[in-house]
């Protein structure tokens, strides 16, 4: 299924439309002092996402799908209404329940919300929480912006609704997985380029770093000699589907580089681990590495594997991620243009593992969170509660902020944020649904024992334990890219589930 998806044509007309979609995002901050040319596009933009809503609801689905994987912080386009940033990924959400509640007659839409949250209760419980933490922030008379801003990430699980809907068939699913992969190789290629072009100081690279960051695609750092540090949030889907093509290749391919399929996921697992590297992202690594050591506890204790398949396991593993360190360190010495010399990445990750600024700023953060938790530990504070402390980040403690002070309601601890926000019994209820969802793909994982279908299954598991170990330092289960993975992985499971039902109820 995950070959035949990813060699197909909507996998490639998905990447081609990706990389078009870049390419006009570039041309467009070019024409940044031309301020109409940006905003008639936009509109331009949003009435085409309406009109292929309307037209073929799956499509527009399949766009929000592949925007989340791309677009890091959904500013690949945007606008400035009188200071108010209106960004593609708000247009693309509005679009689709835009287009969905259009669609659908009244009966449906009422049956379709009953229906949702009755297959999944803790995501009803979990918007009680947040209604009753809505009704807080604006009792404790918080700032309506801060309230926004702090919510709107979590609106977009309001997705399952129209997504549950538009996807249904085993065909979809193909189709989801072609999105993902091609979304997931263009992050790949960005990157990569990325990393090309300021490694060697081209004449692109001052054009191509305010490009990035003035999207809030990624942040570029520049170390020594030719050495960056290229991190987007996005790489975090790079992250999971690195899990998934594992989960593939050693669940349900035989391991012979004569088979084509292993050479295919081989490759992949490269260039994905080449990313993972260059990203230099600590949190990414240690949530990979939680997954990969359950995942090597599930293939002894669960699928069985002899201690010699499970060392092949592991040596593979290994061997794709030091190729994929290779890739990394050959595009930083590719000698064209012509470099000042031949650079060692091992003293950008070393001064990765050594700097403190990053980890300093998160203990900074501490202090001050404790005492808003236990202010109001069990229900939290409400949406928008911020807090002032002082940061040593390079980015905040600055010639015009000497003493680093910085006030925010966004915080680097996901979970504690969490308790702040919806209190532990919020915390609490989404930790029943990450559990609920990892329990669901135990189940259909054995009655789909053996297939590719497993394999899939396990890799899509593996994902929500990535981002559940990232989510301490690097908040994502509050943020738009780990919600929509979350919402996806629903989605697939139900997919799955009533292909496993309809099967069992065929005479």
């Amino acid at each position: 299924m995950i070959e035949s998806s990813i060699v197909g044509p909507t996998f490639r007309k998905s990447f081609l439309l990706i990389v078009l979609v870049e390419l006009i995002s570039f041309a467009l901050f070019y024409l940044k002092d031309v301020a109409d040319a940006r905003l008639y596009f936009f509109i331009f933009l949003f009435c085409f996402l309406i009109i292929l809503g309307l037209y073929q609801f799956k499509w527009l689905v399949f766009v929000a799908i592949a925007e989340l994987v791309i677009g890091s912080k959904g500013h690949l386009f945007s606008i400035d209404i009188n200071g108010f940033v209106v960004s593609i990924r708000l247009a693309i959400f509005i679009s689709v329940m835009l287009s969905w509640l259009i669609m659908i007659d009244k009966k449906e839409f009422f049956r379709a919300i009953v229906v949702t949250f009755r297959q999944n209760k803790f995501l009803f419980w979990l918007a009680v929480v947040g209604t009753f933490s809505l009704v807080f922030a604006f009792l404790a008379r918080t700032p309506v912006k801060n309230i926004f801003f702090d919510l709107n990430g979590w609106l977009f699980f309001a997705y399952l609704f129209p997504w549950s809907q538009a996807l249904k068939t085993k065909g979809d699913l193909k189709d989801v997985l072609a999105v993902l992969f091609s979304a997931a190789m263009a992050v790949t290629a960005k990157t990569l380029i990325f990393l090309y072009v300021l490694s060697h100081k081209m004449p692109l690279a001052i054009d191509l770093y305010r490009w990035g960051r003035n999207t809030l695609w990624g942040e570029f750092t520049f170390v020594e000699g030719g050495l960056s540090r290229v991190f987007s949030q996005s790489q975090i889907y790079v992250v999971i589907i690195f899990l998934i093509c594992a989960s593939v290749f050693f669940l349900k391919i035989k391991i012979s580089f004569k088979n084509k399929n292993t050479r295919f996921f081989a490759w992949l697992m490269i260039w994905f681990s080449s990313v993972i590297i260059v990203g230099l992202s600590r949190s990414f690594w240690l949530g990979l590495a939680a997954a990969i050591v359950i995942f090597i506890f599930s293939i002894r204790f669960f699928c069985h594997f002899s201690f010699k398949r499970q060392a092949t396991v592991i040596f593979s593993m290994t061997v794709a991620i030091i190729i994929g360190y290779g890739l990394m360190n050959a595009i930083i010495n590719f000698p064209f243009p012509k470099t000042d010399g031949f650079y060692d990445s091992t003293a950008l990750i070393a001064k990765r593992f050594s700097e403190d600024e990053a980890i300093a700023s998160r203990w900074s953060q501490l202090p001050e969170l404790k005492k808003i938790i236990f202010q109001h530990p069990i229900i939290g504070s409400g949406w928008g509660k911020s807090i002032t402390y002082f940061s040593s980040d390079p980015r905040v403690k600055t010639i015009i902020n000497p003493t680093g002070k910085f006030t925010t309601f966004t915080f680097e601890w996901g979970y504690l944020d969490m308790i702040i926000k919806i209190g532990a019994v919020g915390l609490i209820v989404y930790v029943l649904l990450l559990c609920s969802i990892l329990k669901r793909i135990k189940t259909l994982t054995k009655k789909n024992s053996g297939t590719e279908e497993s394999a899939l299954l396990a890799g899509l598991g593996f994902g929500v334990i990535i981002i559940a170990v990232v989510h301490f330092f690097s908040p994502y289960l509050n943020h738009p890219l780990g919600i929509g993975y979350v919402i996806l992985t629903i989605v697939i499971i139900k997919i799955m589930n009533d292909d496993v039902t309809n099967a069992e109820s065929r005479p």
